[in-house]
């Protein structure tokens, strides 16, 4: 039985987890990846449906314990003064974003090695810029969740006190908003591709005798 109630706690931890870092990610990454890796929208949209299966079956629990662990490495903890633990959270994703970004977009259909190269790179600065964001969601949502209080100085003291049922009102808002902006990111660009110049020109003479 205790090992049952191990393995349930941790399935919670994992879940929770997996659907902090989607929510804050995948808005910023669609964004990214569009606008200024180049890639298309398919194989971005194929790269989220890819990030969330893997995340739900596994990586999002790897990267959480691995933070976990590492943040015991380098003897980082709640008390910890808060530049220190956005320093370590941007230097852990940004190294985390580099397997994973190649082996996303490779499986997503990207063939364009270099498209590959700047998705991955731009993950990588992503994973500093946002280390910090990614720690405190992860910590937000086990809060909101009901898992484990967040004692971080940013976490506003309202939200920690609200009623559980509240709090995970609260998480399910987040992860539905994060899907509803990953949605208009990828509407936008369509319209940017349907209105550039490219798409507006005028068909050249050799098109127009083939018609």
């Amino acid at each position: 039985m205790a090992l049952y109630k191990k393995i349930q706690e941790n399935l919670k931890f994992h879940f929770v987890d997996s659907t902090a870092l989607m929510t804050y990610s995948n808005p910023l990454f669609a964004l990214m990846e569009t606008r200024l890796a180049g890639i298309s929208n398919e194989v971005s949209l194929h790269a989220k449906l890819y990030t969330a299966l893997l995340t739900y079956c596994g990586l999002g629990w790897a990267v959480g314990k691995g933070r976990e662990l590492s943040r015991k490495l380098f003897n980082i903890t709640e008390e910890t003064k808060e530049k220190f633990q956005q320093i370590h959270d941007s230097l852990y994703l940004a190294a985390v974003n580099i397997p994973v970004g190649i082996g996303l977009y490779t499986m997503a259909g990207e063939t364009d090695p270099k498209k590959i190269a700047i998705g991955t790179l731009m993950g990588v600065l992503f994973g500093g810029a946002m280390g910090p964001v990614m720690g405190y969601s992860i910590d937000c949502f086990r809060d909101l969740a009901g898992l484990a209080e967040c004692k971080r100085k940013l976490y506003p003291n309202m939200i920690r006190k609200l009623k559980p049922k509240v709090k995970k009102a609260i998480a399910a808002g987040l992860f539905a908003a994060s899907i509803g902006t990953v949605a208009l990111v990828y509407a936008s660009n369509h319209k940017t591709q349907e209105n550039s110049p490219k798409n507006n020109a005028v068909p050249s003479l050799e098109n127009r005798i083939n018609r």
